[in-house]
């Protein structure tokens, strides 16, 4: 990536959500100009840690007289928030990280579909839902973080790589319960098999350094403290960490090695940040609107950027964009992973993945 390198009481809920506008509204109001009549205000329910360029909203209200406001939670709470607020929610969009969770908000049917011509031209078929009720706003890709200290990187150029006995009591890895792990090992599946993915699941827990624990900041901080050599991660919690204007931790850039496995076969595995119009939208033509924006190219970029993501159309990069400007990714269609996930749960616990 760059080289800058369960049940929810309904009394709770009000306190998880924060609003995060970008800029005030009187200052958006202000941004419409030559008399462009206001055409209404749309709401983002987004995941706590979601960003956006306040350049990117104010043109895009500048050219459309659509006011936004965004506000955030985790990203399994806002989905919850939404699911019980129904039709009395204000929320137009729902934005959160993971495919998986996308296909958990479509099973709850929050979402209501989408037909617009630019948004399945401008994203590839395998990052949108087969019934436009979720669309991929960005990618990220599944790849490798080790130790520059302890691990040759020549070692581990495929995920299969992992599974070998020279890695007995060094692999860190996220318990069975994290949707991104679900994700990842439903794409394995879909690619290699039931019978290899089972094999593969097996031996690495065999590898594991430790019990199965958190999320990807806590196996990045596990190979900066010595507890394990090598970890899957998501490209874009990785480059966060490494960023020399928001990261205060210069150890990761300099102890922690990246790479985007399987090169030389199928290619690294992708995820998406997406969204949707919401089901119960008061403004779904607005709401639209706002993701074709995002959508195009030019913008699609900066939008990317700030989320440390891959931009959809990875083709359109400038060579210094991106540390990995030309690699490989599978292209597996997100689509198939839901048929894959209760399957990737079992093999999960028939292998005892988070002893």
């Amino acid at each position: 990536m760059k080289k800058r390198i369960a049940h929810v009481f309904l009394l709770i809920i009000p306190l998880w959500i924060s609003s995060c506008d970008f800029t005030f509204k009187k200052e958006r109001e202000e941004i419409v100009e030559g008399g462009t009549q206001k055409k209404g205000e749309i709401t983002v329910y987004a995941y706590k840690g979601f960003e956006i360029e306040k350049d990117l909203i104010d043109e895009f209200t500048k050219q459309s007289g659509i006011l936004v406001s965004i506000k955030t939670a985790g990203p399994d709470q806002i989905i919850q928030r939404l699911a019980i607020e129904e039709d009395g929610t204000p929320a137009d969009l729902l934005i959160v990280p993971d495919v998986g969770r996308l296909l958990r908000a479509e099973s709850k049917e929050l979402f209501q579909k989408i037909d617009l011509k630019e948004l399945n031209e401008s994203i590839p078929l395998e990052l949108r839902d087969r019934e436009n009720n979720w669309f991929g706003l960005c990618k990220f890709a599944y790849g490798i973080a080790f130790s520059n200290e302890r691990v040759d990187p020549l070692l581990i150029s495929s995920y299969e790589s992992l599974s070998g006995p020279e890695w007995n009591g060094k692999i860190l890895t996220k318990p069975s319960v994290n949707i991104s792990n679900q994700v990842f090992l439903s794409e394995l599946r879909i690619i290699t098999g039931v019978d290899y993915t089972t094999g593969w699941v097996q031996r690495i827990s065999k590898n594991k350094a430790k019990k199965s624990f958190g999320n990807d900041g806590d196996l990045i901080n596990d190979i900066l403290s010595g507890k394990g050599d090598v970890a899957i991660v998501n490209s874009n919690e990785l480059e966060s960490r490494v960023d020399p204007i928001e990261s205060f931790d210069n150890s990761v850039a300099e102890k922690i090695g990246f790479t985007l496995p399987n090169q030389d076969g199928d290619g690294a595995f992708i995820n998406i940040i997406g969204g949707g119009v919401t089901k119960y939208s008061d403004n779904p033509d607005e709401a639209a609107a706002f993701l074709t924006f995002l959508t195009n190219s030019e913008n699609n970029q900066k939008f990317a950027h700030k989320l440390y993501c891959i931009p959809l159309l990875t083709s359109e990069l400038e060579e210094e964009d991106l540390q990995f400007s030309d690699f490989k990714e599978n292209l597996v269609n997100l689509n198939d992973v839901e048929s894959k996930l209760a399957e990737t749960r079992t093999i999960f616990d028939e292998a005892d993945w988070d002893q």
